[in-house]
């Protein structure tokens, strides 16, 4: 059968063949193809079993469960977890009932409210000196761990305790405790920082003057 000039329908006892024509319309009950190379095609429903697609670019998808190595999105909404938590390429946003925001981003932590950003300062460190006079000793130098080299950090110092005026008899009464830490000794590229501290303690009738240890706790919080 040949229709026009060009197209041709052959069937044979081996098949049926079509060549160089388009089918506009057709209607087929049931067809089991082998292998087939569509160009464009409008499918209004499908159900396929197993299927190995190298690319595709799908408007919408419902499905139960993804699995696979790597996911790239636009943003990502966890409904199942909470509908207010988003996830986009440069952050994590969770937004809470009350309007205000925490962003998760490279740069650190914040809370936004409104239109402001209060950035958190997430790294800190707390420790322990032993044994500070400042009066018998050089100043403490504090070295901080290898994931403060390069940050900039504030220091706050609290006494633990004191020696309680070791050696000397009950003519001694403790006057001043003095604990501290000089700003101008952090170095942050190296992550380290100096402590002092003492207790002086004075005799009743002499007015005599003794230098004695003392033990201060410190925290270290990171600084923007």
């Amino acid at each position: 059968i040949q229709v026009g000039t060009k197209s041709k329908l052959n069937i044979t006892e081996a098949g049926t063949y079509m060549s160089a024509n388009f089918v506009k319309s057709s209607h087929i009950a049931d067809a089991a193809i082998t292998t087939a190379k569509i160009g464009n095609a409008q499918i209004i429903g499908a159900k396929i079993k197993d299927a190995t697609i190298t690319s595709a670019k799908i408007a919408s998808l419902d499905v139960g469960k993804i699995s696979g190595a790597i996911s790239s999105f636009i943003q990502s909404n966890w409904n199942a977890i909470n509908s207010s938590i988003s996830i986009t390429g440069t952050q994590l946003v969770a937004t809470h009932t009350d309007g205000t925001k925490t962003i998760l981003d490279p740069t650190g932590l914040y809370t936004q409210v409104g239109s402001s950003k209060y950035r958190h300062s997430y790294l800190t460190y707390a420790g322990h000196a032993l044994k500070l006079n400042n009066g018998l000793d050089a100043p403490r130098v504090i070295t901080l761990p290898p994931i403060w080299k390069g940050r900039k950090f504030d220091v706050f110092v609290s006494l633990a305790s004191t020696d309680g005026g070791l050696g000397l008899d009950k003519g001694w009464y403790l006057k001043r405790i003095t604990v501290g830490h000089n700003e101008n000794t952090r170095n942050y590229t190296n992550g380290t920082f100096e402590m002092y501290g003492y207790a002086m303690y004075e005799h009743y009738s002499t007015g005599n003057t003794a230098q004695r240890y003392v033990d201060v706790r410190y925290l270290v919080v990171q600084t923007f």
